[in-house]
């Protein structure tokens, strides 16, 4: 009789990945877990480790939580073939009265609970669309670039006693209306011209950017997608939160089925899509959405 082969032994790996230093930690199956020590949060020293992990054919699958320092790990290890999962910091169960942290005992903790099948994962997007929610968010940023310079004009002519009357604000009308203000005094003209001046950098990026979202989504993988007109709202518009309001209309399609603009804002903004904005059909709700 021919023996039984032996079984492959699992190494589960949990990681504290910070941006200079990643600390690990191994949990032996059937073991137990043992801190592993500090390595530079380099992709040769990960190289390196798993070389010396696997030695004796062991496998060896990884987690790390999801934080500042991105996919890269990820990506990395996945692309030769590795199990690598990430986790929500939110979602990783804790010992109520647990409010030591270190980097040492999140490894640990982690490499424990992965062994134990106790950890949800979260889902790591591709570089397309990773790509795709960096333009949409640097442009709402810009797009609060943009209202604070305005806000910064407008607080400044109230101070002086100066308030446009017209209907309605950064219309051709009021441009024109702020290129007539003149101040007596040159300092006060200098820094209202600074002001003026400090409008045209956010426009000029928010018009670059929308033009670089709209040739994006042409080519997108996930095109096409249905997009009522009702839905997506153009990216043309200076509101951050309709912006954002149509990136999860092309991403999210399911979206389309709900039935009116009032239902389908608070879908949004119960999902945590649109975070820290006032919708008019929502109230004052603030969400944070996920990094």
């Amino acid at each position: 009789m021919n023996p039984s082969p032996t079984a492959q032994i699992i190494k589960y790996v949990g990681l504290d990945v910070h941006a200079q230093t990643i600390a690990v930690a191994i949990a032996h199956e059937g073991g137990d877990v043992v801190s592993y020590g500090t390595i530079p949060a380099h992709s040769h020293s990960i190289d390196r480790l798993h070389k010396k992990l696997t030695e004796g054919g062991a496998q060896v699958r990884y987690v790390y939580e999801a934080g500042p320092t991105g996919f890269w790990l990820a990506r990395h290890l996945r692309g030769k073939k590795i199990t690598c999962e990430i986790v929500s910091p939110s979602l990783v169960p804790r010992k109520s009265g647990d409010r030591v942290k270190t980097d040492r005992r999140n490894a640990l903790t982690l490499a424990r609970l992965f062994r134990a099948g106790e950890l949800s994962f979260v889902h790591v997007p591709d570089e397309a669309d990773e790509a795709m929610r960096d333009l949409v968010r640097t442009r709402l940023r810009a797009v609060e670039d943009l209202r604070r310079c305005r806000q910064r004009i407008k607080g400044y002519l109230l101070r002086y006693g100066r308030r446009y009357d017209g209907r309605s604000a950064w219309t051709a009308e009021h441009l024109n209306y702020l290129s007539r203000q003149k101040f007596d005094h040159p300092g006060q003209q200098l820094a209202f011209e600074e002001l003026l001046n400090a409008v045209a950098d956010p426009a000029q990026r928010i018009q670059r950017l929308t033009q670089a979202i709209e040739a994006q989504v042409a080519t997108w993988s996930r095109r096409p997608l249905p997009q009522p007109p009702q839905l997506v709202t153009s990216l043309h518009t200076e509101r951050p939160g309709r912006g954002a309001l149509k990136f999860y209309s092309v991403t999210h399609p399911w979206l389309a089925n709900v039935a009116t603009p009032p239902m389908r804002s608070r879908v949004v903004l119960l999902c945590g899509y649109v975070a820290g904005r006032h919708l008019a059909t929502c109230g004052r709700s603030r969400l944070s959405a996920g990094s």
